[in-house]
């Protein structure tokens, strides 16, 4: 793994986030270093995006996992509860639909790409092991997600943070697993459509 570049991204986010009091000026400058990285790295990262076609099984099957993952807790557990304090952090009162709007924009068109080709590509390290890949990316991508969820929610958002343990698991296992980047890629645009579709159901509409 390397380190080096899971830890800036992680200090970026966290202490942009903190200074600012925003957690929007946080994920921008996460991405940024996510950015520096991967144009730092671009040619261990070239042969990871083919392989399209030839995985698209795992593909599949990963996408069923994560998002399946993702949507389990709705089974015992009220996204309600949290409502006005994740809404608060997210969003403003005021134009909340429209700056939704925006979010989930920027989300969908660089987020899961970002974070992908970042965490699965500059982290890891070519010559990683799938099982070590899945235990460093796991490590590492909770971190990232615990710093964000945990300022804003306190112990409740480092608790809702642990899925993001198994994403990263998963994602950094069939990288390395298949050589390719597009199972991980696809079955994380699938989760932000999930996730933002809860948000607009839980935080924005109720």
């Amino acid at each position: 793994m390397r380190w080096g570049w899971g830890a800036a991204a992680i200090l970026a986010l966290g202490v942009i986030y903190v200074s600012s009091g925003w957690v929007h000026a946080g994920i921008v400058a996460y991405h940024l270093v996510c950015l520096a990285g991967i144009v730092r790295h671009r040619t261990s990262i070239r042969p990871l995006l083919g392989g399209a076609v030839r995985t698209l099984g795992w593909t599949f099957a990963t996408t069923l996992l994560i998002v399946g993952g993702l949507l389990a807790p709705l089974l015992f557990w009220d996204p309600s509860s949290i409502r006005e304090e994740a809404a608060r952090t997210l969003f403003p009162a005021e134009g909340r639909e429209r700056f939704f709007a925006v979010f989930a924009a920027y989300t969908l068109l660089a987020h899961a790409w970002i974070e992908e080709v970042f965490w699965r590509g500059v982290f890891t390290r070519p010559d990683a092991r799938p099982g070590a890949a899945a235990l460093g990316n796991a490590g590492a991508f909770y971190l990232v997600h615990a710093v964000a969820l945990g300022w804003a929610l306190g112990w409740t958002g480092v608790v809702l943070a642990l899925p993001t343990a198994g994403a990263g698991a998963a994602w950094g296992w069939v990288t390395r697993r298949t050589g390719s980047l597009w199972p991980a890629v696809v079955s994380h645009y699938a989760a932000d459509v999930a996730i933002l579709a809860g948000m607009w159901i839980y935080l924005v509409r109720a």
